[in-house]
């Protein structure tokens, strides 16, 4: 009798467990993890981009125009693939613009090796020719002219995109510097104790902030060993300027000619269990730089306020406070004194749990994702209460093989009249398909072009691109009547 009853007790945990694993069914990978470990093999990847506008036309629009773009877009859709190859690393995007399925216009980008080709019927008969990497990209353009000073920003950039192995290298030979300098930072810092719980203050007069980089410059130029490594990656250029030890003096006097005002300050306070409860940060900047000042506060009482000049009387100022799970503050924009814009606004975001459904063969798992921001007036702006509304829809296959979806809708509409625009984006990872073979042997080389000339050349391509498109977008109202 017992072995019986054990038998039927085994029995019934058997059928509860399977049951229960239906329900909590368990994956390698979220489906987000899912579509990114896709994406790094030879799988393909597929747009749909469509949109629609609704309601009288929104302030500033045109009427004429918003009624052509109800007729002309629920017509339009942009579409596009992404392919890749895992073994060679060669990847090809295409996009193409259709209207009721007959095609308008379109766009080949592909990257072979160290080549990133461009063809689009816009610029007919060219095919453009330019190094693959960004760094490679953003260096070229900007290049310097005979006589102008590198810019600073081509430095970072080569130092930024160099790849984990390099950055851990260059970490390695700057840490003796940075602890130099916190070492430094010691005798402008100050703790004390207010209510029981630690407040530290770091205070640096901007005159010691001057001799400080000096000292640092000087170390940095002696060390043979960080300057070998940064020319690995830096273009000659740059390395004649910035890298060369005769260029100190030069550097030295301008340091010294820095206008430079005020004082950094940056004050923490704690709480008694010693956890960060406020933050305050106050940089000035010299004159010459764009920047007048970026003044940073949190706390976890008042949340966040961010204040940013800049010389030519740009002012940003944003605050945000979070309660239980959505922020809210105000962001102002004020140019020379006026304010241009401030409005309150209001961010939730809900991030939805993964679900499993048994019958929905190859897509049964569905993750749910949503932000609303709205935006009212404030401090005398007149313009209507909006709101914007980001969908994401994530759908996926029990296997890891099978393709997945991630649909996101953008909507946008005028809470006080009945204005609407409505974007669509589908994407789903599919079976590899087949890069077409490119000749660069004909193509325009940007990389061949004087600065000058690159400059007139994108300015033209430019206009040329914005004449394109303003007639494809003719040729498309005229195709409604």
């Amino acid at each position: 009798m017992m072995k019986r009853a054990l038998c039927i007790a085994l029995s019934l945990m058997l059928l509860l467990g399977t049951a229960c694993a239906e329900q909590l069914k368990v994956f390698s990978y979220s489906i987000p993890k899912l579509i990114g470990r896709q994406l790094q093999t030879n799988t393909s990847l597929r747009v749909k981009i469509s949109a629609e506008n609704a309601g009288s036309a929104p302030e500033g629009v045109d009427a004429q125009l918003w009624e052509s773009m109800k007729e002309a877009l629920p017509q339009l859709l942009l579409s596009g693939t992404y392919m890749r190859r895992k073994t060679s690393g060669d990847l090809q995007i295409t996009a193409q613009l259709a209207q009721n399925g007959d095609m308008l216009t379109g766009l080949t980008l592909t990257g072979i090796e160290q080549d990133l080709l461009l063809e689009t019927d816009l610029l007919p008969q060219i095919m453009l020719a330019m190094p693959r990497e960004i760094n490679s990209i953003f260096q070229l353009l900007t290049m310097p002219q005979e006589g102008e000073w590198p810019s600073l920003w081509r430095m970072v950039s080569a130092v930024e995109s160099a790849g984990d192995e390099y950055a851990a290298a260059l970490d390695e030979l700057l840490k003796p510097h940075l602890n130099n300098l916190n070492d430094w930072l010691r005798d402008y810092t100050d703790m004390y104790m207010a209510s029981a719980a630690p407040v530290q203050v770091v205070r640096v007069p901007v005159e010691a902030i001057k001799a400080r980089i000096k000292v640092q410059l000087r170390a940095l130029y002696a060390d043979e060993a960080l300057l070998t490594l940064l020319r690995e990656v830096m273009l000659e250029e740059d390395e004649q300027v910035y890298l060369e030890s005769g260029m100190l003096p030069l550097y030295e006097t301008a340091i010294d000619n820095l206008s430079l005002a005020g004082e950094i300050v940056i004050e923490r306070r704690y709480d008694t269990a010693g956890l960060l409860k406020e933050e305050k940060i106050n940089l000035p900047f010299a004159q010459g730089t764009g920047l007048k000042l970026i003044a940073y506060e949190k706390s976890s009482e008042n949340g966040l306020k961010v204040n940013f000049e800049t010389e030519s009387g740009l002012v940003l100022y944003l605050t945000a406070a979070e309660n239980a799970g959505s922020w809210q503050g105000e962001a102002t924009v004020a140019i020379a004194g006026a304010t241009v814009f401030a409005a309150k606004y209001a961010l939730s975001i809900q991030l939805g749990q993964e679900t499993y459904d048994a019958e929905q063969k190859n897509k049964e798992r569905r993750q749910s994702h949503q932000a609303v921001l709205t935006l009212e007036p404030a401090n005398g702006m007149t313009f209507s209460k909006q709101q914007i509304t980001v969908t994401v829809d994530l759908i996926a296959g029990a296997s890891n093989t099978s393709a997945a979806y991630c649909n996101v809708t953008i909507a946008w509409q005028d809470l006080q009249s009945d204005s609407a625009f409505t974007v669509r984006v589908q994407n789903n990872t599919s079976a590899p398909l087949k890069i077409s073979e490119k000749d660069a042997g004909n193509a325009v080389r940007l990389e061949n072009l004087s600065v000058q000339d690159l400059r007139e050349w994108l300015g033209d391509t430019a206009n040329s691109v914005a004449n394109g498109l303003k007639e494809l977008w003719e040729k498309c109202l005229e195709l409604q009547k």
